[in-house]
Parts: C-alpha cells; sequence; structure tokens
C-alpha cells in the first residue's frame, strides 16, 4: 500500500554530516521517494506547542525540545509502499543505545533519544505530514526533491566520521561520573567539530541540547 511518512534527521544527523547521508541514502536504496526534501530550522514554539505537544506533561519534553531546535534539521515527506512501518524498522528502537547495530539508530545515533532520526508512526503519519505542510514546509512543485536527496547524500557522504561508539563510551564515563560534564562537552565538540561543516556555535549548541536530552 501506498502510504506517506514525515522523517528528519535531528541535529545529531545533521551536524554529523556522514550520518545524516547515510540515513539518506538507505532511504534511496530502499526504493523511497521524496515528496520534499530540505534541511530547515523549525522555531521551538513549533516543537514545543505543535510536534512534540503531546509529550509536554513528561520529564523528557523540555529537553527534547532543547535538543530537537538547537540546530538546523533534514526534513523529509518519504513516499513508498508500507513506508510508514519500514522506515521505522529501518531506524530501529527508540534508545539509540540499546538499539541493534544493524539498524540506522544504532549504527549512528548517539545516545538514548539522542537518535538520529525521527520517523512518525502508523497513527501520528497523515497528521504530521499535513501539519508540517500546512505549517513548516514551502513546497516547490518544480523541485526535484528526488534529485535534492541524491545530490546531498553526493555531497556528504564521504565526510569524515567518528566511530560512533566513541561518543557512547564518553557520554557513558560522564553518567557513571568518571568525568566531568564540562569535560564531556569539551570532548564532544572536538568530536563533531571533525564531522561537521556546521559553525562553532551551532556545533556547541548541539552538544548542550543532546547532554541536556541525554542527562535529563
Amino acid at each position: 500500500m501506498m502510504e506517506k511518512t514525515l522523517v528528519f534527521a535531528k541535529p545529531d544527523g545533521t551536524v554529523r554530516r556522514y550520518a545524516g547521508a547515510r540515513l539518506v541514502k538507505s532511504l534511496i536504496d530502499a526504493g523511497f521517494s521524496f515528496d520534499f526534501f530540505g534541511q530547515i530550522k523549525p522555531d521551538r514554539k513549533f516543537f514545543a506547542e505543535r510536534h512534540y505537544v503531546q509529550y509536554s506533561d513528561k520529564p523528557f519534553f523540555r529537553s527534547t525540545i532543547q535538543f530537537v531546535s538547537s540546530a538546523p534539521i533534514v526534513a523529509m515527506i518519504v513516499c513508498g509502499d508500507g513506508v510508514i512501518s519500514k522506515v521505522r524498522t529501518m531506524l530501529g528502537p527508540t534508545m539509540a543505545d540499546k538499539a541493534p547495530l544493524d539498524t540506522l539508530r544504532g549504527m549512528y545515533g548517539l545516545y538514548a533519544g539522542v537518535n538520529l532520526s525521527h520517523a512518525s508512526d502508523q497513527e501520528s503519519a497523515e497528521k504530521e505530514v499535513k501539519m508540517w505542510i500546512d505549517e513548516v514546509i514551502a513546497l516547490d512543485t518544480d523541485k526535484d526533491y528526488n534529485k535534492a536527496a541524491r545530490d546531498y547524500v553526493a555531497k556528504y557522504i564521504d565526510f569524515p566520521m567518528i566511530d560512533t561508539m566513541r561518543y557512547r563510551e564518553l557520554i557513558k564515563t560522564a553518567i557513571d561520573k568518571k568525568i566531568r560534564l564540562e569535560d564531556l562537552k569539551i570532548d564532544m565538540f572536538s568530536l563533531l567539530k571533525k564531522e561537521s561543516d556546521f559553525d562553532d556555535d551551532t556545533i556547541q549548541s548541539v552538544v548542550e541540547g543532546a547532554l541536556a536530552n541525554i542527562m535529563s
């Protein structure tokens, strides 16, 4: 059955250029097409009052909003036969450090909810696609979004990449209180900078947002 779903690379999947490119390449290789593809930066209010509003009473809500609004994301409307469940299977479980290593989150998600990508579930896909088109995405009927996705992969697939396990080991060391949080921030900034072409302020914002999310 042909379906549409909302997928977006979270800030850890955009700042880490190679990781984002691997995510997009996996969607292309699976035979899916794109009704929209683009790097955008929805504002914090949209995430808090619209996309994640159902979690507003959860303890992780504030840190999630801080993280997802810390940098641009790569937003996609992905189309294909059974695409909703297939993309979620490709991503794997929510908690990146618990996800199997043959899933995208297991390979490229940093830790816990800093997990590379969002993908709508069966209940939310139609609503999220409509909401993002109505409120965030500026569709251009003349643009070839499949080409835009391929160009993104071509541009970033050969970017340097740090082994995800290095991040996880560092984060676990801080969780176990074997290093100070401030030292972890310095180390993560240094690693992310090697994988990215974003400016230092954006990278630092992602570090702060990611660790707030992980440590919450």
